[in-house]
């Protein structure tokens, strides 16, 4: 989203963490997440999406993958709460 590149952090990441909330509550089966450095604290992903995704009754299971040499490789971080 290029409109949201041209902002400051400072205003872009309210955006984000609504389309973030978002995305985690309409999600549903199984999900995908993407995350090239890993798991960080103080991303918009561990602060927002993962809670909204792991609460989320519709998810049945979330796969994790980071980059490991170039490759994505699948971590077993994530089990959604039973429902």
């Amino acid at each position: 989203m290029r409109l949201l590149s041209e902002l400051p952090y400072n205003e872009a990441r309210p955006i984000w963490v609504e389309f973030s909330r978002r995305y985690a509550e309409q999600a549903r089966g199984r999900v995908k997440v993407y995350l090239e450095e890993g798991m960080k604290p103080g991303t918009i992903f561990a602060q927002t999406e993962l809670g909204k995704l792991l609460t989320n009754s519709k998810v049945t299971q979330i796969d994790g993958f980071v980059m490991d040499k170039g490759q994505w490789v699948q971590k077993e971080w994530f089990k959604p709460k039973a429902g």
